[in-house]
């Protein structure tokens, strides 16, 4: 299985890196004891990646018995998903970690997160976990565990550097979706699988505040449209979005509900708009879920609403760039349709390349609109 790097050298520099490290620290090839106390799962990446996650949670206190014997399953993840994570019955605690590659700083606060971290890798060694799951296979988190005194570390080599800290590698096929991986850590620990839905698991306010909201605030037909996403070349045009809207209008009396966050605004403005409401900015991650809840259809760019929506069974489209997988990244549901754009003459640069991607040009709004009416 290759390495995630792009860059040949770094592949190479990781396969005999990796080859030395396995060599002086040989796996340990044990059977993975399942009396535990505690259970560390590491989660450092973003919203959607996080919210995929989330029924692990409950399979591995189902799994182990875990309610019933008092077993605590803790999550490590950045502070900007803990909202994914809150009220989540099957997870005793959330412990953040904002450093390193996973978030932006400046130079004036380097400092101080570094002393931050060390603190915490002091306090996660007082817990004394008894299995440690690193659910990506990132160089620092396989670290991470040996750091702070896990015996037995799960997670996926081959991935980048130091696979060879994890006691119990794991291997992962790139080509199926991601969730897979889930599977491949909870088979390792003897706990089948029956179905994966993820979800948020919100509190009786929030229920009560989205019906609320829907009731007052909401047409009753609409329509999410995301017009925004993490990294500019996963944003399909916003001039694009209007077309789309005026001729699904022409033909159907939905109303239409602009979500996301307010950095979205960037791509393209509401002037006066009588089908169309703008929430964009002004609702939290868990209130977006429910008002996707109640909503006729989804249609977005490839993102954590995106899944939000799949996984809530709600007709989706989702709009991705064909430089992503989408085999490995879609939005999971039994009621999700993918459209992707490929340029034959564009040379994608990812997160550097500029808005609009030709990638993303290449979805023309009679392509989405074949598959909405």
């Amino acid at each position: 299985m290759p390495y995630a790097y792009r860059s040949k050298g770094l592949r190479l520099a990781a396969a005999v890196i990796d080859f030395i490290g396995g060599t002086l620290l040989p796996h340990s090839r044990l059977p993975i004891k399942r009396h535990f106390k505690r259970i560390l799962v590491v989660k450092l990446d973003h919203l959607g990646d996080c919210f995929l996650i989330t029924p692990i949670f409950q399979y591995l206190k189902e799994g182990f018995k875990g309610a019933a014997t008092g077993m605590i399953v803790d999550v490590l993840c950045q502070s900007s998903t803990v909202p994914i994570f809150e009220n989540n019955p099957w997870i005793d605690n959330i412990i953040c970690l904002d450093f390193f590659r996973w978030t932006r700083l400046n130079k004036t606060s380097v400092g101080k997160k570094f002393k931050e971290s060390l603190l915490l890798l002091k306090r996660l060694k007082t817990h004394h976990y008894d299995l440690f799951i690193d659910t990506r296979g990132e160089m620092f988190t396989s670290l991470l565990g040996v750091l702070i005194g896990v015996r037995q570390r799960l997670g996926f080599e081959k991935e980048e550097f130091f696979g060879f800290f994890y006691t119990h590698p794991l291997r992962f096929d790139k080509t199926v979706h991601e969730t897979k991986k889930y599977e491949i850590i909870l088979k390792a620990l003897g706990i089948a699988i029956h179905s994966w839905l993820p979800r948020v698991y919100l509190h009786k306010e929030e229920f009560a505040w989205i019906d609320t909201f829907a009731e007052t605030s909401l047409p009753r037909q609409f329509m999410c449209i995301h017009t925004g996403a993490g990294l500019p070349y996963k944003v399909w045009s916003f001039n694009r979005f209007m077309q789309l809207i005026e001729k699904i209008a022409q033909v159907h009396s939905y109303h239409f509900v602009l979500i996301g966050s307010s950095e979205d605004k960037a791509y393209g403005k509401i002037e006066n708009h009588k089908r169309i409401t703008d929430l964009r900015g002004t609702l939290t991650i868990r209130q977006t879920y429910g008002v996707i809840s109640k909503c006729e259809g989804f249609i977005g760019n490839d993102s954590v609403l995106a899944h939000f929506a799949g996984a809530l069974q709600v007709r989706t489209v989702e709009l991705m760039n064909g430089v992503i997988d989408k085999n490995r990244w879609h939005a999971i549901g039994s009621n999700v349709i993918i459209l992707t754009g490929y340029n034959k003459g564009h040379k994608c640069k990812y997160g550097r390349c500029a808005y609009p991607c030709p990638h993303m040009n290449e979805i023309q709004v009679n392509d989405v609109l074949k598959v909405i009416i």
